[in-house]
């Protein structure tokens, strides 16, 4: 799909192909009581803007790419399902690839991401918010999950371990951190400096926020507030463009390994 304006409400999936679905530009509003996007082999996003405001599963297909375009999904159970259809407790051989564009998970019930294989995040930007009720989480990854570039963060239930830390082989540093974070209660982290590095508030209850980022230097120091105000509106529940002030001082942290874990 390479242009124009697609506008679909269906009872069944809203796209479905028997091979593979690439979207290259155009403009998609899509409503769907199964699956939004449904490919038998692969999906693979260049461009476009994609609202899915409604859906069983955003996605679902053995092989994701996003290079590019805006992606929003809101379901009502998993947003991107990854699978090849083998039935292992391990790597099915699936795989999800964000390299670029802007994608915002909106999940209530079940997993933000749910990937039978290997998870890979390069570029791009990646929000997710996670559902409250364990066992689900905001990303599951049987596989390998690597980070070596783009701006990530995801919310989500304390689900024991079924929340899914980035790998040691990720060359991109992380900062996972633990707390009870209140519906809609602000989290910020800036550096030294005082300088911004997220601004970010769940849609719902939560028992962790991921963090990765550029900006997460090695042997850099780093603050941990909640709650306070912000000056600007958010976008997914990221906050950009303004001030943020009032907080409370949580906790500090110095990056001095690829995943730093913080709780308060």
């Amino acid at each position: 799909i390479q242009k124009w304006t697609f506008d679909i409400s269906s009872l069944d999936d809203a796209i479905h192909s028997k091979s593979r679905v690439e979207i290259d530009d155009g403009s998609f509003s899509l409503e769907s009581g199964d699956e939004a996007l449904q490919a038998d082999t692969s999906v693979t996003i260049l461009g476009g803007n994609i609202n899915v405001l409604k859906c069983q599963h955003g996605i679902n297909t053995a092989a994701v790419n996003i290079a590019g375009g805006n992606l929003h999904i809101k379901g009502y159970d998993i947003g991107i399902v990854v699978k090849t259809g083998l039935v292992t407790d391990s790597d099915d051989g699936s795989n999800l690839s964000i390299s670029g564009g802007y994608t915002a998970l909106d999940v209530a019930d079940a997993d933000g991401i749910r990937c039978n294989g290997s998870m890979q995040i390069s570029g791009g930007t990646l929000i997710i918010q996670g559902p409250t009720w364990d066992p689900n989480t905001a990303c599951f990854v049987k596989g390998r999950f690597d980070i070596s570039g783009g701006f990530f963060i995801s919310s989500g239930a304390d689900a024991g371990d079924r929340i899914i830390t980035p790998g040691v082989y990720s060359s991109q540093n992380i900062i996972k951190i633990t707390s009870d974070f209140g519906s809609g209660m602000l989290f910020h982290i800036e550096d030294s400096g005082g300088n911004d590095l997220i601004t970010f508030s769940p849609y719902r209850r939560a028992g962790y926020i991921f963090f990765s980022s550029p900006r997460l230097n090695t042997d850099s120091e780093f603050h941990i507030y909640t709650g306070g105000e912000y000056s600007a509106s958010d976008s997914d529940g990221v906050y950009t463009g303004g001030i943020y002030s009032g907080g409370a001082h949580q906790a500090d942290c110095r990056i001095t390994s690829r995943i730093t874990r913080v709780a308060f």
